[in-house]
């Protein structure tokens, strides 16, 4: 009787472990291509003031150990670079992005590509409710194929400043 309860429950705990391990059957056609994985990163971040973002997809978009690291300006206009995991991003940044709206789109994208892995290029516009005018920038984000999907494994965010413009390259062509 006590060897048939303890395969019980050590039948019970592989089974809570697969199911914890099983990946969100919702999520496959947000990461069948770069285009799309690229999509759902800005749709996901993005949103109106009040709105709760959808943190179980955005991390599903990431391998389990992918960093990103935020070159930004801080309040005193000094840039400064700060290095997240996926979970300390959306501590620190999740609420404010839920609290004052934020709104990102791509603005073009350039991908260089060898066997499995990619970089994206990827130049933006985003704006929030609180700050009058908009602001570009370029992320690259390192992408990689397995198990028939996309994972970002990096995403740099860096914000154009005054001394640092985007390149020329990176900028959507004119239609002029």
């Amino acid at each position: 009787m006590k060897n048939k309860i303890i395969l019980i429950l050590f039948l019970a705990s592989i089974s809570l472990l697969a199911a914890q391990n099983k990946p969100n059957q919702n999520y496959p056609s947000k990461v069948g291509s770069i285009d799309s994985t690229i999509k759902t990163l800005y749709s996901v971040i993005s949103g109106d003031k009040d709105l709760e973002r959808n943190w179980d997809l955005f991390k599903y978009l990431f391998k389990e150990d992918a960093e990103i690291i935020l070159n930004i300006k801080n309040p005193d206009n000094l840039k400064h670079k700060n290095y997240l995991s996926i979970e300390e991003f959306i501590r620190s940044y999740g609420k404010w992005l839920e609290t004052n709206g934020f709104f990102a789109k791509e603005m073009d994208r350039t991908i260089s590509t060898y066997q499995h892995l990619n970089h994206v290029s990827s130049t933006y516009e985003y704006y929030n409710f609180d700050d009058n005018g908009s602001f570009t920038g370029v992320n690259s984000i390192n992408l990689l194929k397995e198990n028939n999907r996309w994972y970002i494994s990096n995403l740099k965010w860096n914000q154009e400043v005054n001394d640092f413009k985007i390149i020329k390259e990176y900028l959507p062509v004119s239609e002029d």
